[in-house]
């Protein structure tokens, strides 16, 4: 892809400097013509990628020498229409301003129209070397895909004789192994029988000290309950003695029998 030149507007002090440089840089490169010339017909190939580069910095100088001067036509119109302003024939000396900025305008567009030119050129060029490089390296990539056709045909075949070496592996040892696959059958059952009947066993016995469990503990509740029921009649018949002496020693001081307590 071609790289484009910025070109910054030139203040009206350098707009001639600037026009000027960038003149000699076009004089500097082959014309469009030329280039032409030495490259052949616009359907030619690029000979080298500097032929290329070449063309294209003409192109962006073109380009860059219309902004220039469309610029520096715009700059002098204006200075030149502020300065009729100070002339006898205002309008007349206007006109003729913008007369002189139309030319220029026109030149500008000329050379805008030769760097269109060569930018068509460069685009076609670019298509015919792409196309040409697509012609010549046609053979090989049909070589490359034939190898490659080949390769997975020869790949293909490979892997249809595995496979059938495989299904030929697979029924033989289902075949033979028929017998085996019985045997080994009645011995997962026979074992998962056993294993059933070895848990109703276990189940059984679990029960069995659930049951003895829980007998143990209403048995020791109960020997409880008798206990604290002993320990409560014990309380209780103490209790009642103390206060039966308690009634007695109160009848016996209120009798005098024997003195209060101080």
């Amino acid at each position: 892809m071609a790289m484009r030149t910025t070109v910054f507007p030139f203040s009206p002090a350098i707009r001639p400097l600037g026009a000027a440089l960038i003149a000699l840089c076009l004089a500097a490169l082959p014309a469009g013509p030329a280039l032409a010339q030495a490259a052949g017909p616009n359907q030619q190939v690029w000979s080298s990628d500097a032929e290329r580069s070449q063309l294209v910095e003409r192109a962006e100088a073109l380009r860059a020498h219309a902004r220039a001067m469309r610029d520096e036509s715009r700059a002098k119109y204006e200075a030149e229409f502020t300065a009729c302003y100070q002339r006898f024939r205002v309008y007349a000396c206007q006109g003729d301003a913008k007369k002189a900025k139309t030319a220029a305008e026109l030149e500008a567009r000329k050379v805008d129209a030769e760097a269109r030119e060569l930018e068509l050129e460069i685009r076609t060029r670019d298509v015919a070397s792409r196309d040409a490089r697509a012609r010549e390296e046609a053979p090989r990539r049909a070589a490359s895909q034939e190898r490659q056709s080949e390769e997975f045909r020869a790949d293909k075949a490979r892997q249809d004789a595995e496979r059938e070496q495989r299904q030929a592996e697979k029924a033989k040892a289902v075949e033979t192994g028929n017998a085996q696959a019985a045997a080994e059958r009645r011995e997962t059952a026979a074992r998962l029988s056993a294993k059933r009947a070895d848990k109703a066993a276990q189940g059984v016995e679990a029960a069995q000290r659930a049951e003895d469990q829980r007998a143990s503990v209403l048995e020791s509740r109960q020997r409880m309950a008798e206990r604290d029921a002993k320990v409560a009649e014990k309380k209780a018949e103490r209790e009642a003695k103390e206060k039966q002496r308690a009634a007695e020693r109160a009848k016996a001081e209120a009798d005098g029998i024997i003195p209060k307590k101080p």
